[in-house]
């Protein structure tokens, strides 16, 4: 076998490793015949809100297991028949297969993706904030470059985007800008058990000086919650002072469901308490536009030279990679790497 399938039979035998892991294995089998014996429960559709929850979290679990086994499957069949090519000398036995694999190997690494995108919170929808930062009219400029970045990847993958509110820059760009991004596995961090004492926030309305056209109000309709237990702020600038009520409420929830998950990360709030200003040596990535071209995680390592790419929006390695370290606690290619 050539090195470099040997190399692709290995990715795709690191991300089964990477699923099994994800599914928690040992307890699939298990779990199946509990969601079983709960379908079977003729009193099961007395609540079909909850009926509708467990059918999907039941066949949620039965995909991905049947498509670690297929790719598993598939894997084992092709290795089987380059070597009974290599064995008969038949090239073309051995050319189909290693196609088969390299196609394999993407689809391994999408389930991968699929499967870290399985947590408690990723179904829903997500509010995406975006600051300038330290840097002045330079900042300001980048931060409209990686607003229009994000939201080229919500688009090419399929996303709503509702933009909520926005702080033009003096000279050009945005000094911040917010945007809610609406789909499946959005990563949205609305849950019903975060509660807001109302005693810890103070409700704003104010006149707003939107985008213009639409969202030019003629009242003071746009509201801001500020959050004084954490000083987290959040606004919203839609017409209706109801809708931005609700708007606004959710954008605060979402972000204090962030913070309880920093608190059950370690790595991540250590990277929240040292990451500093928003400036040069605080980033966690990097782009390199002259003399060469790079972009790199500084928190995985995962790089690349297609910085056009990744500023068009093609951002799922690096997502993946970001992912795998939230699962693992390890960088994607030190997942990989461990036995």
């Amino acid at each position: 076998m050539r090195a470099d399938i040997e190399n692709l039979v290995t990715s795709v035998e690191k991300s089964l490793e990477l699923l099994r892991q994800r599914m928690d294995w040992d307890t699939v089998s298990h779990r199946l015949e509990e969601f079983d014996a709960r379908v079977e429960n003729p009193n099961l559709w007395d609540n079909p809100e909850e009926a509708q929850k467990l059918m999907r979290e039941r066949q949620t679990l039965l995909d991905a297991m049947e498509g670690h086994n297929q790719i598993r499957d598939d894997l084992s069949y092709n290795i089987e028949m380059i070597a009974l090519g290599e064995e008969e000398e038949d090239s073309e036995i051995i050319i189909e297969a290693e196609k088969a694999i390299s196609l394999l190997a993407k689809t391994a690494a999408s389930k991968e993706l699929e499967a870290l995108l399985n947590g408690e919170a990723d179904a829903n929808d997500t509010f995406l904030e975006i600051h300038a930062g330290a840097g002045g009219t330079e900042s300001c400029d980048w931060a409209a470059m990686l607003a229009r970045m994000y939201l080229r990847w919500a688009q090419k993958t399929g996303y709503n985007v509702d933009w909520q509110s926005e702080t033009p820059g003096e000279e050009a760009g945005i000094k911040s800008v917010t945007y809610k991004i609406c789909g499946h596995n959005a990563y949205g961090w609305l849950k019903s058990d975060i509660e807001v004492n109302p005693a810890d926030i103070r409700i704003d309305t104010f006149r707003s000086s939107g985008a213009g056209g639409q969202h030019v109000n003629t009242t003071d309709s746009a509201v801001r919650i500020t959050h004084h237990p954490t000083g987290i702020v959040v606004t919203s600038s839609e017409k209706s002072q109801h809708q931005n009520r609700d708007i606004a409420m959710k954008a605060l929830k979402s972000r204090l469901y962030q913070l309880e998950l920093d608190r059950r990360s370690a790595a991540v709030v250590e990277a929240h308490e040292n990451k500093g200003d928003a400036g040069w040596g605080n980033q966690i990535r990097s782009y390199v536009l002259q003399p060469y071209q790079m972009v790199k995680d500084l928190r995985t390592g995962h790089e690349t030279s297609d910085t056009k790419g990744v500023l068009d929006g093609d951002l799922g390695d690096f997502m993946a990679a970001t992912l795998a370290m939230n699962v693992s606690g390890k960088s994607r290619a030190e997942a990989k790497d461990t036995d």
